[in-house]
């Protein structure tokens, strides 16, 4: 009987854990408004966040300035081939919901994009015969 209420314990407080998808949590990747990237820490019922930002230490955001990192948004997703508006090339590393991507630009290092200023590579010749994403 033990193990039974251990085990029922242990799923009941797996599930508690979960974090809704439509939410930030602790360890999600997140953007702030100058377009530093980093992870969260703790969350707060007031609306505010701490959060590590990569190479600049620990700071307080608001969850609203955040963008959470996620695998595709608006038809970018992480690995996609891009161009962007300087014509540099390059690998998306990090796509977030608030319309910003961080993008490994060929010979150039890492910058932070908006969705709008990305052109996506089109693994076809010519848009014949393409199952392209709209």
């Amino acid at each position: 009987m033990k193990s039974l209420i251990l085990i029922v314990s242990f799923f009941a407080s797996a599930v508690a854990m979960a974090c809704p998808s439509d939410r930030l949590c602790s360890s999600d990747r997140v953007i702030d408004s100058g377009d530093n990237v980093g992870t969260v820490k703790e969350v707060f019922s007031n609306g505010q966040a701490t959060v590590y930002l990569d190479g600049f230490g620990t700071y307080t955001r608001s969850t609203s300035a955040l963008g959470k990192g996620v695998a595709c948004d608006r038809h970018i997703c992480v690995d996609d081939r891009v161009i962007d508006s300087g014509e540099n090339v390059g690998t998306v590393i990090e796509v977030f919901d608030n319309g910003k991507s961080k993008v490994y630009l060929d010979g150039f290092g890492t910058y932070i994009r908006s969705f709008s200023s990305l052109g996506i590579q089109l693994n076809c010749s010519l848009r014949e015969n393409c199952s392209c994403r709209n």
